[in-house]
Protein backbone atom coordinates (compact mmCIF):
# COMPACT_ATOMS: atom_id res chain seq x y z
CA UNK A 1 0.00 0.00 0.00
CA UNK A 2 1.42 3.00 -0.79
CA UNK A 3 1.50 5.91 1.60
CA UNK A 4 0.10 9.44 0.39
CA UNK A 5 3.31 11.29 0.50
CA UNK A 6 3.17 15.25 0.80
CA UNK A 7 5.73 15.04 -2.30
CA UNK A 8 4.98 11.80 -4.31
CA UNK A 9 7.01 13.20 -7.46
CA UNK A 10 9.84 15.65 -7.78
CA UNK A 11 12.31 16.51 -5.53
CA UNK A 12 12.39 15.21 -1.83
CA UNK A 13 14.74 15.60 1.01
CA UNK A 14 14.98 14.72 4.55
CA UNK A 15 17.48 13.61 7.07
CA UNK A 16 16.75 11.99 10.25
CA UNK A 17 19.03 9.66 12.58
CA UNK A 18 18.81 6.52 14.90
CA UNK A 19 20.77 4.78 17.20
CA UNK A 20 21.56 1.59 15.35
CA UNK A 21 24.20 -1.35 14.05
CA UNK A 22 22.38 -2.53 10.86
CA UNK A 23 19.97 -1.00 8.95
CA UNK A 24 18.66 -2.49 6.02
CA UNK A 25 17.53 0.00 2.77
CA UNK A 26 14.78 -0.64 0.17
CA UNK A 27 11.19 -1.26 -0.21
CA UNK A 28 10.25 -1.22 3.98
CA UNK A 29 7.71 -4.10 3.08
CA UNK A 30 10.08 -6.57 2.97
CA UNK A 31 12.15 -6.42 6.49
CA UNK A 32 9.37 -5.79 8.68
CA UNK A 33 6.56 -8.18 9.09
CA UNK A 34 3.12 -6.91 7.16
CA UNK A 35 1.34 -5.63 10.79
CA UNK A 36 4.41 -4.21 11.55
CA UNK A 37 4.83 -2.51 8.16
CA UNK A 38 1.41 -1.27 8.12
CA UNK A 39 1.33 0.17 11.47
CA UNK A 40 4.82 1.99 10.97
CA UNK A 41 3.59 3.18 7.79
CA UNK A 42 0.66 4.57 8.67
CA UNK A 43 2.15 6.43 11.17
CA UNK A 44 4.48 8.07 9.12
CA UNK A 45 4.55 11.72 8.81
CA UNK A 46 3.82 13.61 5.63
CA UNK A 47 7.53 13.22 4.56
CA UNK A 48 7.85 9.81 5.02
CA UNK A 49 9.80 9.39 8.48
CA UNK A 50 8.88 7.07 10.96
CA UNK A 51 9.78 6.75 14.28
CA UNK A 52 7.17 4.78 15.96
CA UNK A 53 5.48 2.17 18.14
CA UNK A 54 4.36 -0.03 15.59
CA UNK A 55 2.34 -3.23 17.18
CA UNK A 56 4.52 -2.99 20.05
CA UNK A 57 7.79 -2.90 18.13
CA UNK A 58 10.00 0.51 17.92
CA UNK A 59 10.58 0.95 14.50
CA UNK A 60 12.42 3.67 12.93
CA UNK A 61 13.19 5.00 9.54
CA UNK A 62 12.16 6.96 6.56
CA UNK A 63 11.38 6.46 2.58
CA UNK A 64 10.19 8.01 0.03
CA UNK A 65 8.19 6.70 -3.49
CA UNK A 66 9.66 5.43 -6.39
CA UNK A 67 8.96 7.80 -9.47
CA UNK A 68 7.99 4.67 -11.73
CA UNK A 69 6.24 2.82 -8.68
CA UNK A 70 7.07 -0.85 -8.51
CA UNK A 71 9.93 -2.72 -10.12
CA UNK A 72 13.37 -3.76 -10.00
CA UNK A 73 15.49 -0.79 -9.71
CA UNK A 74 19.66 -1.33 -9.76
CA UNK A 75 21.50 1.00 -7.38
CA UNK A 76 24.49 2.12 -7.79
CA UNK A 77 26.73 -0.27 -5.72
CA UNK A 78 25.40 -3.26 -8.31
CA UNK A 79 21.99 -4.67 -6.38
CA UNK A 80 19.03 -4.77 -7.55
CA UNK A 81 16.57 -3.21 -5.29
CA UNK A 82 12.72 -4.88 -5.40
CA UNK A 83 9.47 -2.40 -4.92
CA UNK A 84 6.36 -4.47 -4.14
CA UNK A 85 4.81 -1.13 -2.42
CA UNK A 86 6.26 1.70 -4.64
CA UNK A 87 8.73 3.27 -2.13
CA UNK A 88 12.45 2.84 -1.26
CA UNK A 89 13.89 3.98 2.33
CA UNK A 90 16.05 2.89 5.45
CA UNK A 91 15.19 1.27 8.32
CA UNK A 92 17.00 0.37 11.35
CA UNK A 93 16.39 -3.48 11.76
CA UNK A 94 18.81 -3.43 14.98
CA UNK A 95 15.63 -4.74 16.81
CA UNK A 96 14.56 -7.51 15.08
CA UNK A 97 11.70 -7.98 16.82
CA UNK A 98 10.76 -5.68 13.65
CA UNK A 99 12.05 -7.98 11.10
CA UNK A 100 10.18 -11.38 13.02
CA UNK A 101 13.74 -13.20 12.47
CA UNK A 102 14.03 -12.68 8.99
CA UNK A 103 17.06 -14.30 7.32
CA UNK A 104 18.82 -11.63 6.40
CA UNK A 105 20.69 -13.35 3.67
CA UNK A 106 17.34 -13.43 1.96
CA UNK A 107 16.73 -9.83 3.25
CA UNK A 108 19.80 -9.08 1.08
CA UNK A 109 18.67 -10.10 -2.50
CA UNK A 110 15.55 -7.65 -2.06
CA UNK A 111 17.47 -5.19 -1.04
CA UNK A 112 20.58 -4.39 1.19
CA UNK A 113 21.31 -4.87 4.78
CA UNK A 114 24.56 -3.16 5.97
CA UNK A 115 25.90 -4.19 9.34
CA UNK A 116 27.85 -0.99 10.76
CA UNK A 117 30.81 -0.72 12.39
CA UNK A 118 28.88 -0.51 16.03
CA UNK A 119 25.94 0.45 17.98
CA UNK A 120 25.93 3.89 18.18
CA UNK A 121 24.35 7.05 16.24
CA UNK A 122 23.72 6.69 12.75
CA UNK A 123 22.75 9.60 10.79
CA UNK A 124 20.82 9.19 7.04
CA UNK A 125 19.68 11.49 4.39
CA UNK A 126 17.60 10.21 2.21
CA UNK A 127 16.63 12.13 -1.29
CA UNK A 128 14.66 11.92 -4.70
CA UNK A 129 15.93 13.67 -7.47
CA UNK A 130 13.63 15.50 -10.07
CA UNK A 131 14.18 12.12 -12.69
CA UNK A 132 13.63 9.86 -9.94
CA UNK A 133 16.95 9.10 -8.90
CA UNK A 134 16.66 7.55 -4.63
CA UNK A 135 19.78 8.69 -2.81
CA UNK A 136 20.17 7.08 0.46
CA UNK A 137 23.36 8.64 2.64
CA UNK A 138 24.20 6.81 5.85
CA UNK A 139 27.05 7.96 8.28
CA UNK A 140 28.18 6.65 11.63
CA UNK A 141 31.81 8.04 12.75
CA UNK A 142 33.95 7.75 9.95
CA UNK A 143 32.02 5.08 8.60
CA UNK A 144 29.66 6.50 5.20
CA UNK A 145 27.86 4.54 2.22
CA UNK A 146 26.06 6.21 -0.40
CA UNK A 147 23.49 4.58 -2.45
CA UNK A 148 21.62 5.94 -5.60
CA UNK A 149 18.84 4.30 -7.13
CA UNK A 150 17.06 5.09 -10.63
CA UNK A 151 13.72 4.42 -10.72
CA UNK A 152 12.37 6.87 -12.86
CA UNK A 153 12.30 6.42 -16.56
CA UNK A 154 14.95 5.82 -19.18
CA UNK A 155 12.98 6.45 -22.31
CA UNK A 156 13.16 9.79 -23.48
CA UNK A 157 9.96 10.95 -24.53
CA UNK A 158 8.90 14.21 -26.16
CA UNK A 159 5.89 16.57 -26.36
CA UNK A 160 3.76 15.67 -29.19
CA UNK A 161 2.80 19.15 -29.76
CA UNK A 162 5.82 21.38 -29.16
CA UNK A 163 8.67 18.84 -29.23
CA UNK A 164 9.93 19.72 -25.42
CA UNK A 165 11.44 16.89 -23.44
CA UNK A 166 9.10 15.36 -21.11
CA UNK A 167 9.32 12.45 -18.45
CA UNK A 168 7.28 8.78 -19.66
CA UNK A 169 4.87 9.55 -16.60
CA UNK A 170 3.61 12.79 -18.15
CA UNK A 171 4.06 11.53 -21.65
CA UNK A 172 1.24 8.90 -20.61
CA UNK A 173 -0.58 11.10 -17.99
CA UNK A 174 -1.41 13.75 -20.90
CA UNK A 175 -2.01 11.54 -23.37
CA UNK A 176 1.55 11.69 -25.66
CA UNK A 177 1.63 16.00 -24.51
CA UNK A 178 3.44 17.74 -21.57
CA UNK A 179 1.47 19.62 -19.19
CA UNK A 180 1.04 22.91 -20.59
CA UNK A 181 -0.37 21.78 -24.15
CA UNK A 182 -2.56 19.32 -22.51
CA UNK A 183 -4.28 21.76 -20.40
CA UNK A 184 -4.47 24.51 -23.43
CA UNK A 185 -5.90 21.56 -25.77
CA UNK A 186 -8.92 21.45 -23.07
CA UNK A 187 -9.54 25.63 -22.79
Amino acid sequence: MKKHLKESRGKALFHGGFVANMVYVGDPCYCLNDVIYQDAIDQADPEGKFDSIASGAHVEGAFVNTYDGDGEYEGSDGRNYGVDAGIIGIVNITNVTATEGKDFQSLSKLGRVIKLPKYAVTQYEISRDNEGVITVDIKQGRFTETIAIPTGFEEEYTCNECGEPISEWEYRRYSGCCENCYSESLE
